[in-house]
């Protein structure tokens, strides 16, 4: 259970500054990205600080071509995005409505179904539709849109969310 007071914070992005002697895996100045498991350890620990003492098995190394607070988007984001795309489980080919996808686990969702070779069709707020289109959706649809008239699609992540009545009227 959960008792106060907390430290505030899933998601980190920094450098290693010093290293337990039981900890494995990393070394003073190594960059990495990690999410701490706030509920499972009851909130004492946090990445709303200068400095977090953390488990290893949180982190990951992070490569010197990306800044930290874009890092720090990462893990919750991205983890969100990928296992909805598990969960929907489409197979390569299959045509993907995502709606919000100018949102954190919305874009992050757009890459990733891209990536796996899905048609995205992204449903964008007026003036996201060059950087949704940037991200890889096959077709950028406008906020706009009767969502009934989309389609057929073979699965929705309903990032926004709009709620089932809205989002999948465009499924097979």
């Amino acid at each position: 259970e959960l008792q106060p007071p907390f430290v505030p914070g899933w998601d980190l992005a920094g450098e290693v500054t010093a290293v337990g002697s039981e900890a494995h895996g990393f070394a003073p100045g190594d960059r990495v990205v990690g999410m701490i498991p706030f509920g499972r350890i009851g909130g004492r620990v946090g990445a709303y600080a200068q400095a977090a003492a953390v488990d290893p098995g949180w982190l990951a190394p992070l490569a010197t071509d990306i800044d930290d607070p874009t890092a720090a988007t990462l893990p919750l984001n991205a983890l969100t995005a990928q296992q909805a795309l598990d969960l929907i489980a489409a197979p390569p080919g299959a045509t993907l409505l995502i709606t919000g996808p100018s949102g954190a686990v919305g874009g992050f969702a757009t890459q990733l179904a891209v990536r796996t070779g899905h048609r995205v069709l992204a449903q964008a707020s007026d003036d996201d539709e060059d950087w949704v289109a940037s991200l890889g959706a096959a077709e950028v649809l406008p906020r706009s849109i009767d969502l009934a008239g989309v389609g057929p699609v073979d699965a929705v992540l309903d990032a926004v969310p709009l709620g089932p009545e809205v989002s999948t009227a465009a499924l097979r």
